[in-house]
């Protein structure tokens, strides 16, 4: 018999190809009986996989016919296996087949003969007589092989002979190609071309090649369509064909419809261009792709910016090493990717590791990516390098829970700190202490050495304070020199006082500040919860009374609220007593502190500031009583006296020759709140004789942001003439812009800003930023707390309307200030120098 090809065996890859394209069950069975092909069409109609049924004897796989005559049977299966031999192809009786699930199935038989490495090999084509007819052919084996398969395959197969033209086209190949005739030139088809422009050289044809004896696989071709009609992308196979002296005979030639997956291809690759050039475009943002594992396998330049790595350094490698090794430790990043996983997406806010160990916060999220079949592809890792919007929030919320100055925490966190304490004591009942801290000579220290010694100083008193408690125990400072501690376990007897003692101790040795050997000391009133109270205001206000006494048992000490008496706890009635007794025999005094009007370079302002001389020994501070004062309400009656000695006082130094000088005073909100106080301040001046536009009041920002009742009342006094002025403005809650509605004159720059001009960046910004605001809108601007040649030097650059603070002259009585102006002493540097008095160390 003729061979179909010569090779023994046939190429594999076209060999395959042909067996199963086949649209038809197909099977070959040895000499022995056994199965030695089965193409997918029979995997489908029969249950059996190839792997399953290669090598099983046929007779274990067909069974007796149910309807069918033995002796058909019989025949079907001696032409299978070889026990009857007809010359060519024959058609058998049909053939009852047992599936694998056990059901039979009928099938009509064609048996091909065919020789195969020297061996007679018999092809059977399956057909369910349903479908269509079996054709009745009787050429030779390999026509009959070659019509059998070739007719049924789905690709399209041309055979040439050795000159190129067609002997046979199967009849998917003339679907594809339309009219093809024996003996027709392959090559005059139009379907050689390598793309749509483009026909491939002579010599690269695929026909040409296998007519040259070359196999071709795989060759991709385009044929035109008709007209302006989209053509049709092939894939070209081609081998070569000989006879059985090794003469060239032929080709054949298989083509596959490959449009819709080349353009498929094609369109992604192009969208995959444009998304890698839009990703390389983006530095932004760090977009790496991460395989089923983890794995980078991209990673575009703004992941390269963000982790300082390159690509080549970064792919390959798992993504677990972008990861701190705190987040490594507790399996963060098989978490994010689970999670990714499991719920579409995970959100990556976390602190991550650049390549030379510096950390960066970066914020992003982990996207899995998923194929067409439902399997995990990989997944797209986003990040944004958030760290300094990071260190601006952590700052922004440190800053509003702990004091700029020392660090440790502040009034808010107090608060919150002993509401927790107290909780905790209710739930376990372990007794906790409240140790209430004020400096010894803290006022000494500012005016001997400035304001900067005294920040010095309170940093200082921080670290020993903190140095001194347990890691359990929380400080705060809670403003000034006050500093508060929680004892958080007071259950052992005198834990507390062997607390306050080693305070006492450490605060009490020598500070050295710059250089300086400074003492200070320390004053602690202890309140325990919840033996001494029961809230936290008593608890506080207990505490407060303890450090009073402390205080006035000669300082550098400590007392115990519990150890006190009934009538030593009535100390504020008999303040209060004593604060009546002080208006009534005259014990109160003005001390007089210049504004400097830095355009003109006099003294256009005197600030009135009450003093208590409650002995000969001892000058109170307006903060050591006017709390009490606001609380009883004897603020009014205090402040009519203060306004109306400082009115005649200055209406005096105006008859002197300071005709242009204008008296500034502080009020609070418990003296607006009273009617009789703004009613009696027209005929307070007009009493002393002094016109309305020589006073100004002075009204701090944050009694107007908490107290917007009183803008009315101080607007009808604006009317009258009376000058307006915001003190301390930029502690308080009340912003420029609320001064288009309320019209003032001047606002005071707290002097927590000044003190640190011009080295601290961020207050330079925030003094000039108020000088120009406050400009723009017709505001003039006065800065409190001036010291320094650099500080004063700072303003008037930029423009500064006024100054007030120590480089001109401390707070002094009347008499003292009248020599200062007249001596001209305030417009030196040194504002003590030439006065020989005691009195310049009474700070206010």
């Amino acid at each position: 018999m003729k061979r179909l090809f010569p090779d023994t065996p046939p190429p594999d890859d076209l060999y395959r190809m042909l067996v199963d394209n086949a649209r038809d069950a197909l099977v070959a069975i040895d000499a022995d009986g056994r199965i030695v092909e089965w193409n997918a069409e029979a995997e489908r109609a029969f249950g059996w996989s190839r792997v399953e049924i290669l090598g099983v004897p046929l007779g274990d796989t067909i069974a007796a016919p149910v309807s069918v005559a033995m002796n058909a049977s019989s025949l079907s299966l001696d032409l299978l296996s070889g026990k009857t031999a007809m010359p060519g192809a024959s058609s058998a009786p049909d053939l009852v087949i047992r599936r694998r699930d056990g059901s039979w199935l009928t099938v009509a038989l064609v048996v091909v003969p065919v020789e195969m490495a020297g061996t007679t090999v018999h092809f059977a084509l399956l057909r369910t007589p349903s479908d269509r007819a079996v054709p009745a052919e009787t050429a030779s084996g390999t026509t009959a092989l070659a019509s059998m398969v070739l007719d049924n395959m789905s690709a399209a197969v041309v055979l040439t002979d050795a000159a190129g033209n067609v002997i046979l086209a199967n009849p998917a190949a003339r679907g594809l190609l339309g009219s093809v005739t024996a003996g027709e030139a392959l090559s005059a088809l139009p379907l050689l071309q390598a793309d749509r422009r483009t026909a491939y050289p002579e010599q690269e044809r695929p026909l040409r090649r296998a007519l040259d004896g070359h196999v071709v696989n795989g060759m991709l071709g385009y044929m035109p369509g008709s007209g302006d009609g989209e053509g049709t992308w092939l894939r070209i196979d081609a081998l070569p064909l000989r006879d059985e002296a090794a003469n060239l005979t032929g080709a054949i030639v298989v083509l596959h419809d490959v449009s819709r997956s080349v353009r498929a291809e094609r369109a992604l690759r192009h969208g995959l261009d444009e998304a890698q050039l839009m990703l390389e475009g983006i530095t932004d943002y760090g977009i790496m792709m991460l395989d089923a594992e983890g794995f980078i396998i991209s990673w575009n330049p703004g992941a390269e910016r963000i982790f300082a790595r390159d690509a080549a350094s970064v792919i390959g490698t798992h993504s677990a090493e972008l990861f701190t090794d705190e987040d490594r430790g507790v399996g963060e990043p098989v978490r994010e990717l689970r999670e990714a996983r499991e719920r579409g997406r995970s959100e990556n806010n976390r602190w991550h590791v650049r390549a030379d160990g510096s950390r960066f916060w970066a914020t992003g999220t982990v996207m899995p990516l998923w194929r067409d079949d439902g399997s995990l592809h990989g997944f797209a890792k986003v990040l944004r390098d958030q760290t300094a919007e990071r260190l601006a929030d952590e700052q922004t919320r440190f800053l509003a829970s702990h004091d700029a100055l020392t660090g440790l925490a502040n009034r808010v966190s107090f608060s919150n700190q002993l509401h927790n304490a107290m909780a905790q004591t209710q739930r376990t009942g372990v007794p906790f202490a409240l140790l209430l801290l004020d400096l010894d000579r803290f006022k000494y220290v500012n005016d001997t050495f400035g304001h900067h010694a005294g920040d010095l100083l309170l940093k200082e008193v921080a670290l020993r304070i903190v140095s001194s408690i347990r890691e359990t125990d929380f400080v705060a400072r809670l403003g000034g020199d006050e500093f508060v501690v929680i004892q958080a376990d007071a259950s052992q007897p005198q834990s507390a006082e062997t607390l306050a003692r080693k305070l006492v101790l450490e605060l009490g040795r020598p500070f050295q500040l710059e250089g300086q050997e400074v003492q200070s000391g320390a004053s602690i009133g202890i309140s325990t919860y919840p033996a001494d109270a029961g809230s936290s205001v008593e608890l506080l206000k207990r505490a407060d009374l303890a450090l009073y006494r402390a205080k006035h048992a000669g300082r550098h000490t400590y007392q115990l609220y519990n150890g006190m008496t009934r009538a030593e706890q009535g100390w504020k009635r008999d303040r209060e007593a004593a604060l009546r007794a002080a208006l009534k025999n005259q014990q109160f005094e003005l001390y007089y502190q210049p504004q400097v009007d830095l355009g003109n370079w006099r003294v256009a302002t005197v600030e009135a500031l009450l003093r208590w001389n409650a002995s000969e020994l001892e000058t109170v501070l307006p903060a050591d009583f006017l709390s009490i004062a606001e609380q009883t309400g004897m603020i009014v009656e205090i402040g009519e006296w203060a306004l109306r000695e400082a009115a005649h006082q200055v209406r005096r130094w105006q008859s002197q020759g300071l005709s242009e000088l204008r008296l500034s005073v502080n009020c609070s909100a418990r003296q607006f709140s009273d009617a009789r106080f703004v009613a009696m301040i027209p005929a307070i001046l007009a009493d002393a004789g002094m016109a309305p536009s020589s006073l100004a009041l002075e009204v701090p920002e944050s009694m107007l942001a908490r107290h917007p009742a009183i803008k009315e009342q101080l607007a009808a006094l604006r009317a009258l003439g009376i000058r307006l002025m915001i003190d301390n403005f930029g502690t308080g809650a009340t912003a420029l812009r609320d001064f288009q509605d309320f019209a003032i004159d001047a606002l005071k720059i707290d002097k927590a800003f000044v003190e640190h001009l011009p080295h601290r960046r961020e207050d330079s910004a925030i003094t000039s930023a108020i000088i120009s605001l406050a400009h723009n809108l017709g505001i003039e601007v006065v800065a409190g707390g001036v010291e320094t040649a650099e500080q004063l030097a700072y303003l008037k650059s930029r423009a500064c309307d006024g100054a007030q603070g120590f480089i001109f002259s401390p707070p002094v009585p009347a008499e003292r200030f009248e020599q200062l102006v007249k001596s001209g002493h305030w417009s030196r540097i040194n504002p003590t120098t030439g006065v020989p008095d005691a009195g310049f160390n009474k700070l206010h």
